[in-house]
C-alpha cells in the first residue's frame, strides 16, 4: 500500500499593480523571491496556470534558492 501525504496548497499568479502577461511586463526575478519566500512558510505546493515565461522564471526561482514549495 502506498502512503499519500497532503499538504496545504494555493494559486500563485505573482503579477503585480502595472504586470500583466497581456502586455509581456512581468514579474522581476526579486517580485518572485519576495512572493515565494513568503509562501513557503504557510505552504507546501503552488499552483500555475502559466506556461510561460512568469512559470519558467518561478521554477528557476524556487530552484535557484532553494525555496521549499512544490509547483503544480
Amino acid at each position: 500500500m502506498k502512503t499519500i501525504t497532503y499538504g496545504k496548497s494555493i494559486c500563485y499568479s505573482g503579477y503585480r499593480k502595472g504586470q500583466s502577461p497581456i502586455q509581456k511586463i512581468h514579474p522581476k526575478y526579486e517580485d518572485i523571491e519576495e512572493d515565494l519566500s513568503i509562501l513557503e512558510k504557510d505552504f507546501d505546493y503552488i499552483r500555475m496556470y502559466d506556461s510561460g515565461k512568469h512559470a519558467r522564471m518561478t521554477l528557476e526561482t524556487i530552484k535557484n534558492k532553494k525555496i521549499n514549495l512544490k509547483v503544480f
